[in-house]
């Protein structure tokens, strides 16, 4: 028997500015191995068993419905489903061109749960929803926020007074933590995002951490975030034919557990 799974709501509404500056192809559709970004990210919650995911549109939006679903017309600020040939269930929603990122988490909490999986569409990592979802069971908070390690855009050394004494290029920032754009989020927290502006990262979360609602799973797997296409290109050249971002024992379209 199928484990039935909380749904998940994926952030595709972006204008991809510092990806596609000319107003070309969006990030979620650039391609790494033979699947886009957002198929990736997907994949990740389907292979834990998640069978319903909610993909919020807003810029580039008619790029992604022809992706998605070829051949359908969405209306403005409509919503259509999409059913996948493994019976995943994808429900495209426009939000809107110019929404804030928490606010258009907002517009689409009536067809989520009331405790459900959160993540940008740009972001490649290991993590196991289920063992997220279970963390955040216990710590009790309103939103568990995956953290890992970022790197830093410059290479980095190491002196004894003036002499080098080792040297690395853009290397992982062990001593910083920053958000690795995967949560999970009890629906309550969407109470402050307040107006059409309202900002994920610069207004909920940082309410939720001043109220003790926020906590942190931390990650020291593989993360890969794409905001430019040289970030692509480094992740291209970095994993090859390979996967890294898979968690074991979960591949795409398994059903999770049984």
């Amino acid at each position: 028997m199928t484990t039935t799974r909380s749904r998940v709501a994926i952030l595709a509404g972006g204008r991809s500015a510092r990806f596609a500056p000319d107003g070309g192809l969006p990030k979620a559709l650039a391609r790494v191995g033979d699947r886009t970004l957002l198929d990736h990210v997907i994949d990740r919650y389907v292979g834990a068993g998640h069978r319903d995911v909610v993909i919020a549109l807003g810029h580039h939006r008619d790029a992604l419905v022809a992706s998605l679903a070829p051949a359908t017309v969405m209306p403005a600020g409509g919503s259509i489903d999409v059913v996948r040939p493994d019976g995943v269930l994808l429900r495209l929603v426009d939000t809107g061109p110019d929404v804030g990122t928490g606010a258009r988490i907002g517009l689409v909490c009536d067809h989520l749960d009331e405790v459900f999986h959160l993540a940008w569409c740009d972001g490649l990592l290991d993590v196991d929803p289920v063992a997220l979802e279970d963390a955040h069971a216990a710590a009790g908070a309103l939103v568990t926020m995956v953290a890992a390690h970022p790197p830093t855009r410059y290479g980095r050394i190491w002196l004894d007074g003036d002499r080098v004494v080792d040297v690395a290029e853009k290397p992982l920032l062990d001593d910083v933590w920053a958000s690795a754009g995967m949560f999970v989020v009890d629906r309550r927290a969407i109470a402050h995002a307040e107006g059409v502006d309202a900002s994920w990262e610069e207004d909920v979360l940082p309410r939720l951490a001043k109220d003790g609602d926020l906590t942190v799973f931390r990650h020291d797997g593989f993360w890969a975030t794409i905001d430019t296409p040289e970030d692509l290109d480094r992740v291209r050249a970095a994993v090859g034919d390979t996967t890294p971002w898979r968690v074991p024992g979960r591949s795409p379209g398994s059903g999770g557990d049984s």
